[in-house]
């Protein structure tokens, strides 16, 4: 990746006390919803996350796209890009797995269990 690329990514800043409800809070929050629609990612600065965490989040997802193709496929949606979009001849190197209502606790839930139906505790 580019350093051009990378300049074009937004940088959001989360040192600044960030309580619910206020003005800041909810500006952080639009830029953080404008940068995942428009780029699908975005960086964070100001945020002291364990290394640990870090590692146990990229393992998850590992474990996640190891997963057999048929497996994912097994996540649809009717709305775009909340299903599993898997590799093609044109973006061969293209994953993605949305989870709908993934800050409620019962979809992440079922989504687990859709993907492991035999039990994962550590996703």
């Amino acid at each position: 990746m580019g350093s051009s690329t990378l300049s074009s990514i937004p940088l959001i800043d989360l040192s600044k006390s960030m309580v619910p409800g206020t003005e800041a809070w909810r500006r952080t929050c639009e830029k953080m919803r404008e940068a995942g629609e428009r780029l699908g990612c975005f960086m964070v600065a100001g945020y002291d996350m364990p290394a640990g965490l870090v590692e146990d989040a990229f393992g998850a997802a590992r474990q996640l796209f190891d997963l057999p193709t048929e497996t994912k496929r097994r996540n649809t949606s009717h709305k775009p890009y909340c299903g599993y979009e898997g590799r093609t001849e044109v973006i061969p190197l293209f994953e993605s797995l949305g989870i709908e209502d993934v800050d409620q606790p019962e979809a992440a839930l079922r989504f687990t269990n859709l993907m492991w139906p035999e039990g994962n505790q550590s996703f």
